[in-house]
């Protein structure tokens, strides 16, 4: 009897330990789920703070070429510009008041000065773009919009840069033909370009017709243009050498017109 009734309460325990059996291995799946989700959060992070790094230095880099492009451009046209003024023995020869021009120098330097400080700028915000590798979305705003902010003022201070150098160009220009005469060489260059092309083509058009008389004229003849600054060393006209062409034209036809009477 004592028996039977101790394999009885055996059996009860059975389901029981059935049952805690179960309930670990739930519990253990749950467990490694847990983890499984704490690392593909982990690793979703990282993936994320790597797409925004490189997707900033990507952009960075773009602006960086195409305002590498834009200075390129902005340097030829102020080379160009500065192949026309006048080199400053021609501009000593001629009696004219100086205050103006040295207001317009100092305003010129000061341009300059405001132009090297905001490359200085630029150059800090590239250096701080990528020396900070996590950046996020107004980090990132913010930085662009500081760029934007230098290239407009760049591109206003060489602007207005490019204009100053053609009124101090402009003025050299008519202070300096009230004082010279018509030279052989320039005369020389009108008979061969033909005083009619020379009054009605515009300046693009007359340097197109300057490289097809150039071998026309003799390496002296050339070299003269040039020292006197009417021609750059591509031979081409300079503000200079326009103005003066235009008013050789006009000397030779009243001359004619005098003659005619």
């Amino acid at each position: 009897m004592l028996a039977s009734l101790k394999n009885y309460l055996n059996t009860l325990d059975q389901p029981m330990a059935s049952t805690s059996t179960k309930g670990k291995v739930k519990v253990g799946f749950g467990l490694v789920g847990i983890m499984a989700l704490i690392i593909l959060i982990a690793f979703s992070a990282f993936i994320f703070r790597l797409f925004i790094t490189c997707f900033v230095l990507g952009t960075a880099l773009v602006l960086y070429k195409k305002i590498s492009e834009i200075e390129r451009k902005l340097s030829h046209i102020n080379t160009h510009s500065e192949q026309t003024l006048q080199k400053e023995d021609e501009v000593k020869e001629i009696a004219f008041s100086r205050e103006g021009d040295l207001e317009e120098n100092q305003q010129t330097a000061e341009k300059e000065k405001a132009l090297e400080k905001i490359n200085m700028d630029k150059t800090l915000i590239y250096q701080e773009l990528f020396t900070k590798a996590k950046l996020n979305e107004m980090e990132k705003t913010e930085y662009l919009k500081k760029i934007e902010q230098k290239d407009s003022e760049m591109t206003k201070i060489k602007q207005d840069l490019l204009l100053l150098k053609e009124k101090i160009q402009q003025a050299v220009i008519d202070k300096k033909s009230l004082f010279m005469k018509e030279t052989p060489n320039m005369k020389k260059l009108v008979d061969l370009l033909g005083p009619d092309f020379v009054e009605k083509s515009s300046f693009a058009k007359l340097n197109e017709k300057m490289e097809t008389v150039r071998p026309k004229l003799k390496e002296e003849k050339i070299e003269a243009l040039k020292e006197t600054g009417y021609v750059d060393e591509q031979f081409h006209l300079t503000r200079l050498g326009y103005k003066e062409l235009t008013r050789a034209v006009k000397k030779q036809q009243s001359k004619k017109w005098q003659e005619a009477k």
